[in-house]
This record gives structure tokens, sequence and C-alpha cells, in this order.
């Protein structure tokens, strides 16, 4: 039964139990049964109101210290986005280190994004982990002339962290579809 429904119930009980005793005068064992159900019904009412607002209070804020949660997450990922390697440095060796280190960052913090993640929605966690719209990222890294084009190992985790982090973006936008 709806609230609602409730609420006409209990008025629709008080007011026959007032005329009642207002047209007759009397007042029997059934009076305070049905006396006694209408106060029932109505602390019902109000201790499930009390109730839903704290359940909704709590589930705002557990939204609210997620998406901080999963903001520090995105500006940490978002650090690791700008700070790719030059791949086509003329110390391969050099180039080879740094890129193993950035690799290693990236593959971290994935996994650390995704822990955080699946530990209280498996659907947000799904959401971050698809790599589906990887062909649309750009390899050229900076600005014309000044750039360069990443290869390797690193272009594909590049184009996995720049797919990450826009679900990642996603996510932080609506957090009440996930969570």
């Amino acid at each position: 039964m709806t609230p609602q429904k409730r609420r006409r119930l209990c008025c629709a009980f008080g007011g026959v139990l007032l005329l009642k005793h207002w047209l007759f005068g009397d007042y029997g064992p059934l009076d305070r049964l049905l006396e006694m159900t209408v106060v029932a019904l109505i602390l019902y009412e109000i201790i499930a109101e009390v109730i839903r607002r704290r359940a909704e209070a709590r589930h705002k804020l557990f939204i609210h210290e997620q998406t901080l949660a999963l903001m520090q997450r995105l500006t940490k990922g978002e650090r690791l986005h700008g700070g790719v390697p030059n791949t086509t440095n003329s110390n391969q060796q050099v180039a080879d280190r740094d890129n193993g280190v950035w690799i290693e960052q990236v593959r971290e913090w994935v996994a650390g994004t995704n822990s955080v993640l699946s530990a209280h929605s498996p659907k947000a966690s799904s959401e971050f982990m698809s790599l589906a719209d990887a062909g649309h990222v750009n390899l050229y890294v900076g600005n014309a002339p000044h750039g360069f084009y990443l290869r390797g190992e690193s272009a594909g985790w590049y184009k996995a962290l720049a797919i990450h982090l826009e679900n990642l973006r996603r996510i932080v936008g609506t957090p009440e579809a996930y969570y």
C-alpha cells in the first residue's frame, strides 16, 4: 500500500470514529481498537518517513564521497595522460626506460581505479574498463610542430588511458547512475 493510500485510510478511520462518537455518544471496545489502529498507522508513517529520509541522506553522502575519491583518481590519470614520454627521443635507451616507467604507472592507475570502482559498483567498473572507442584516439601528442607521434607499446597504453579517462569522466558526471 502506498503512503498516500495509508494516509487516506488513517483519515477515513479517524473520521468514522469521530462521526460515530458525535452521532451516538457511545465509545466501546471496537472504537478503542480502531483508534489504536489509526494511531499505529500514523506512527508507522512518521517513522517510515524518517527512516527513508535518513537512508536518502546516507546515500547522497556516499555518492559525494565516491565522487571525491574518483575526482582524485581522475586528476592523477590526467597528469599521467599529460606526462606521456616522447618516444622519438634521440637516446633510445632513455626513451625505453621512460616509457617503461610511464606504462607501469598507467597500469597501476588503471588497476587502482578499477579496484575503487569495483568495490562499490560492478556497473561503474565495467563501464570504466570498456575500451570500445579506442579507434578515435589521436596519437599525436603536443602542439605542431613541436609534438610527436606515439609508437610502440606506449601508443596502445596512451589509447587505453585516454578511453579510461573518458569513461571515468562520464562516471563522475553521473554518479547516481552507477551507485
